[in-house]
C-alpha cells in the first residue's frame, strides 16, 4: 500500500527503481528524502507535498524496521532536515516569559480590577513544554526553538518535525510579514506506555533523550501570535481565530469574558471538566484580550502584567498500599516509594507514588501493606503520597529503614537533623550501577551503548566496579555475554576508545557523581582551578571553600570526596589512563 501511493504521489518527480533488494530501495528513498529536506531547508521550491513527503518516511521507517543491519543513524528517520539540529543557545525574538499563578480565586479578581476596563479571555494552562515557531514571510515553517532560560532556548527543529503530528510546515500568509507562534508541547493522556509525566516524555522526545524514530505523538497547543518583521498585532481571540484558519491547533475551551463574572464561571466551567480532558491541564490562564491594552500594561522582567494563571488544586486519590520500595541513589542516599494497588488519578493509572525521604515516612508512624494511602499529584506532575491511614493492629516496630535492599544488606545510617536514610558501604551494589549509569550519561563522559541494563550487567559479573574499569574493558569481554554480539560489544567499546581520546575536564569531573556538584558546578570549579581536573582533586579544603558560586554543603561534600580513599584510587587511575590534565 506505502509503495503504491508513494508512485501515485511522486512518480512524476523521481523514478524509483523496481528492485526487490531492500538496501537499494533504501538507498532511493533516503537520496529522495535528503534532497526534499535540502529544498525544504534551503528555500527553494518544495519538492514533494507533506504527504508524500510522510508516505516515503514511512516505507523508509518500515524497512529499517524490517531490516535492522540497513539502519544508519544518519537516516532521515533518526535525522529530519538538511541541516544538523543546533546545539548552539538561539535568542528568542521576544523574552518567553513566565506567567505569575495564584490559587485563590480573590487573587483573580483582584487581577481583574488592576486591568480593567477591558475585555479578557479564560483558556486552559497546558502542562507541557513551551515551544517557539517561526515561519517566513511565505508561510513556510522554518525552525522550533524551546524555551530555555527565556532569552535564549535550545533548536529543537529536527525533534519537533519528527515528533509532533499537527505541524503545520506550510501555512498561507496573507499578513505578508514574518512571524512567530508560541505553544505548548503537550501528549494526550493514555498515550504512552512509558512511565514517568508526560511533561518529562515530552521534553525526552524534543531532547532526543527518548526512543522517539519516525515517531509523532507530540501535539502543539498554540497560545501567541507575534509577527516578528512588523504587521499590526490584533486581539489574542482575533489571533486565535487565525492561527485556526491557518490549521493550527488551540485550545478549544477558549472564552471570550467582558466582565468578572463571565471569568469566574469560565474558570469553573474549565475546572469542572478537567477529569474528562484529553490532555493534562494543571490550570486556567486569564488574559486581556486587546492588544493596545496589553502594551499599555506591559511586563515585569518575570511576566506580563496582562496576564494571570490560576492553578487547580492538587488531584488527589485514595490507593492500597501494597509495599514499600527502596531506591538508593549514586551518592548512597535512600528514596522510599509506595507502590499501591494502581488508580486513576487525572487520566493517569499510577501504581506507584513517592514517599520523598525516611522522615517524610516515619512522621505516618509504622506504615504496613494494606494501609489506605491518599496520593496527589503537585502540579499534576509527580504523584506522592500526602496521607497514611492505618488499617488493622501495627507491628511492634518499623523496620523499613533498617538495612539497604541490596544483596549486601548493609545497615542504614541516619545523620543528626537529616531527612534521609543513608548506605554508606562503599560496596553497595546500587550505589556501584547508580554511579556508573550516571557517569555514563550524556551530561557527563557520554558513553553511547552503555545503559543501565547493561551497567548492572558489567557489575554483576563483576567486570566493572568503577569509572576507570570502562576503559578496561575488551571486545571479548562483552561478547561472551549474554544478549551481547560483536556488533554491540565493538560500539560500545568504540565509544568508550572515543571518550578516552577526547574526554574533557568538564565531563570527567562531573561523571564523579559528587553530591551537589553538577555540570554547572563542575563547570565553576574548573573555571577556578584553570580547567585542570588534576588540581581540583588535589585542592586542599579551605581552598575549596573559596570558589564563588560554590556553596558551604557542596563544598563540603566535595573536600569530604577529594579526602577520600576513592578519589585517591580515581586519581591514579585517571592519571594512568591519561584522562587527567
Amino acid at each position: 500500500m506505502l509503495r503504491r501511493l508513494l508512485r501515485q504521489h511522486v512518480g512524476r518527480r523521481r523514478r524509483f527503481s523496481q528492485a526487490h533488494d531492500p538496501a537499494v530501495r533504501v538507498a532511493e528513498l533516503r537520496d529522495w528524502l535528503a534532497r526534499c529536506s535540502q529544498a525544504y531547508y534551503g528555500g527553494e521550491d518544495p519538492l514533494a507535498s507533506d504527504a508524500e513527503f510522510d508516505v516515503a518516511m514511512a516505507e523508509l521507517a518500515h524497512l529499517e524496521a524490517r531490516f535492522p543491519s540497513l539502519r544508519s543513524p544518519t537516516s532521515p528517520t533518526d535525522r529530519v532536515g538538511a541541516p544538523p539540529e543546533s546545539h548552539e543557545p538561539v535568542a528568542h525574538s521576544s523574552p518567553m516569559l513566565s506567567l505569575r499563578s495564584v490559587t485563590r480565586l480573590a487573587d483573580v479578581h483582584a487581577f481583574l480590577e488592576q486591568t480593567a476596563p477591558s475585555a479578557w479571555t479564560v483558556e486552559r494552562k497546558y502542562d507541557g513544554m513551551a515551544i517557539a515557531l517561526r515561519y517566513d514571510r511565505h508561510g513556510r515553517f522554518r525552525r522550533a526553538i524551546s524555551r530555555g532560560d527565556g532569552e535564549f532556548g535550545d533548536d529543537v527543529t529536527d525533534a519537533v518535525r519528527r515528533a509532533a503530528r499537527n505541524l503545520p510546515v506550510h501555512v498561507r500568509n496573507d499578513m505578508n510579514v514574518a512571524f512567530e507562534v508560541r505553544g505548548e508541547a503537550v501528549m494526550p493522556i493514555g498515550s504512552s506506555a512509558a512511565t514517568g509525566p508526560l511533561r518529562n516524555q515530552v521534553a525526552g522526545l524534543l531532547r532526543r533523550k527518548l526512543n522517539g524514530r519516525a515517531s509523532s505523538s507530540i501535539d502543539l497547543i498554540c497560545y501567541q501570535l507575534l509577527l516578528t518583521s512588523g504587521g499590526t498585532q490584533r486581539s489574542h481571540v482575533e489571533d486565535m481565530s487565525l492561527l485556526k484558519s491557518l490549521g493550527f491547533t488551540v485550545d478549544t475551551g477558549l472564552v471570550p469574558c467582558q466582565t468578572p463574572d463571565q471569568v469566574a464561571a469560565a474558570i469553573h466551567d474549565l475546572q469542572a471538566s478537567r477529569a474528562t480532558f484529553p490532555y493534562e491541564s494543571d490550570g486556567v490562564v486569564v488574559k486581556v484580550d486587546a492588544s493596545e491594552a496589553r502594551l499599555r500594561l506591559g511586563s515585569t522582567a518575570r511576566a506580563p502584567r496582562w496576564a494571570l494563571a490560576f492553578k487547580f488544586d492538587a488531584l488527589q486519590a485514595k490507593s492500597i498500599l501494597e509495599r514499600i520500595e527502596l531506591s538508593v541513589g549514586r551518592t548512597g542516599k535512600v528514596t522510599p516509594v509506595a507502590i499501591v494497588r494502581p488508580v486513576t488519578l487525572g487520566g493517569v493509572v499510577v501504581s506507584r507514588a513517592t514517599l520523598h525521604n525516611a522522615r517524610h515516612v516515619l512522621q505516618f508512624g509504622i506504615v504496613q501493606q494494606g494501609d489506605v494511602v491518599r496520593i496527589q499529584r503537585s502540579g499534576d506532575v509527580i504523584p506522592h503520597v500526602v496521607r497514611v491511614e492505618p488499617v488493622g493492629p501495627r507491628a511492634d516496630r518499623d523496620d523499613v529503614f533498617d538495612v539497604c535492599p541490596c544483596t549486601r544488606r548493609s545497615k542504614l545510617r541516619f545523620e543528626d537533623g537529616e531527612p534521609d536514610a543513608w548506605c554508606v558501604d562503599p560496596h553497595c551494589p546500587s550505589v556501584v550501577v547508580a554511579r556508573l549509569v550516571y557517569a555514563v550519561s550524556k551530561n557527563a563522559l557520554d558513553v553511547r551503548g552503555l545503559g543501565e541494563s547493561a551497567i548492572r550487567q558489567l557489575v554483576d559479573v563483576g567486570l566493572i566496579r568503577d569509572i576507570p574499569d570502562l576503559f578496561d574493558l575488551r571486545q571479548p569481554d562483552l561478547v561472551a555475554l549474554p544478549r551481547w554480539d560483536t556488533k554491540k560489544a565493538a560500539a560500545a567499546i568504540a565509544s568508550i576508545e572515543m571518550v578516552r581520546e577526547r574526554v574533557d575536564q568538564l565531563g570527567l569531573v562531573t561523571s564523579l557523581g559528587i553530591d551537589g556538584v553538577g555540570r554547572t558546578v563542575a563547570r565553576r570549579l574548573l573555571d577556578h582551578f584553570g580547567q585542570s581536573g588534576e588540581r581540583l582533586l588535589r585542592a586542599p579544603a579551605h581552598e575549596l571553600r573559596e570558589v564563588k558560586g560554590v556553596g558551604e554543603r557542596v563544598a563540603s561534600a566535595l573536600a569530604a570526596f577529594v579526602a577520600s580513599d576513592r578519589a585517591r584510587h580515581l586519581l591514579e587511575r585517571f592519571r594512568a589512563l591519561g584522562m587527567l590534565r
